[in-house]
């Protein structure tokens, strides 16, 4: 979800419960005001049943208009000089996406390297898919986890490690 309200939305509230029961995984951007709310996070992405999206330079510094990091608000991607449709875009409503992309990613390397479908169904809920954010965090940076996907799914890791992180987050 690449926006955020400073209330409670009842109907997206009801839409995200529907989801987050059926173990689908959801990200929210962390801000959609910029420096304005420097010091909080947007509703959705404050919700447990949501993985909050804070922006982070390409060298992994925090975006200056995303808030501080806070409890399991820790995730951090790329969110500034995003090219899109031939323009550059920069915001957590960037990086919103990207996270999901990496989480797309990381399921459907769980169905190659040979997880169970009931692991994958399990893997693919919100808290799970934070756990595994965190174990693949290349480090931590001012309280966020920098999460640079090529860190950890590379030629030097082998697919039997992966899965072992991956049944490592869903326990």
């Amino acid at each position: 979800m690449s926006f955020g309200f400073v209330e409670e939305q009842s109907a997206i509230l009801k839409a995200i419960g529907r989801a987050y029961a059926k173990g689908i995984t959801m990200f929210a951007a962390a801000s959609n005001d910029g420096a304005n709310r420097e010091d909080n996070i947007s509703w959705p992405a404050k919700i447990q049943e949501v993985i909050c999206v804070h922006s982070g330079s390409g060298g992994g510094t925090k975006s200056r208009f995303t808030p501080w990091a806070s409890d399991n608000h820790r995730v951090m991607v790329l969110g500034e000089c995003v090219k899109s449709l031939g323009t550059y875009m920069s915001g957590t409503s960037c990086a919103t996406p990207i996270a999901a992309g990496i989480a797309a990613c990381i399921l459907d390397y769980a169905r190659r390297v040979g997880l169970s479908e009931d692991e994958i169904l399990k893997l693919r809920r919100t808290e799970y898919m934070r756990k595994m954010f965190k174990i693949m965090k290349k480090e931590e940076r001012e309280d966020y986890w920098w999460i640079m996907p090529w860190s950890f799914f590379n030629d030097k890791r082998s697919d039997p490690w992966i899965a072992d992180q991956m049944r490592i987050a869903i326990r």
